[in-house]
């Protein structure tokens, strides 16, 4: 057994006790069948949820923004400028600042399978890689198995987001990179860019001095 209750919570100290008690033994159930099968492997795909999921206390994002980091976060469509260096949130922006849901559905309606009204509400940010709109909930169902489209609330539950986020990282053989430690090409696959590599990277060191 690689992934134990101590040795994870030493890596993840803000995870609560209740939700170590149901990720742990998901991550030991799944972690051979998604390859996870050499400390460095175990390590690069801890890393990376760790980050994704705010040290495994995040699993559902929040979106009680205010309209300042609306617009830094979305400038094409909450800033009065896109291109201007300090982005001013517009009218809209200011409109749907502090409400989750109408947020939600403004930002991702109408594309990646959210046709229908309170889709981007029901389909949001979920789950430890953050599954986000009904396309992808649809591609994450094929990998794991699971009815996310009609109950995408499962991607929230800590052992469920294990899974998928086990099957994501089988579907995109990431195994391949962590043999390589490529932790760029890994950052890409997961998050779309760079996001956040300094804070990867040093999690990733302490999953070294923690499981090996």
């Amino acid at each position: 057994m690689i992934i134990t209750q101590d040795r994870f919570r030493a890596f993840a100290p803000g995870c609560t006790l209740s939700n170590a008690l149901a990720i742990v033994p998901a991550l030991e159930a799944g972690r051979v069948a998604a390859g996870l099968t050499t400390p460095q492997r175990v390590c690069h795909f801890l890393a990376q949820a760790a980050h994704e999921s705010k040290g495994f206390t995040r699993f559902e994002e929040d979106l009680s923004y205010s309209a300042e980091r609306m617009a830094q976060v979305w400038p094409g469509r909450y800033a009065v400028d896109p291109k201007a260096k300090v982005k001013v949130p517009n009218a809209l922006a200011k409109t749907l600042a502090r409400k989750p849901e109408a947020l939600a559905n403004n930002a991702y309606g109408g594309r990646f399978g959210n046709v229908r009204p309170g889709d981007g509400w029901k389909y949001r940010g979920r789950g430890i890689f953050m599954i986000t709109f009904e396309a992808n909930y649809g591609l994450a169902e094929g990998w794991s198995g699971l009815p996310l489209r009609a109950e995408p609330e499962l991607a929230a539950i800590p052992e469920t987001a294990v899974r998928i986020a086990l099957a994501y990282w089988k579907h995109k053989a990431l195994n391949d990179e962590a043999d390589r430690n490529d932790i760029e090409a890994i950052t890409r696959a997961v998050q779309g860019a760079q996001e956040g590599l300094d804070q990867r990277s040093a999690w990733l060191a302490k999953g070294v001095r923690i499981f090996r």
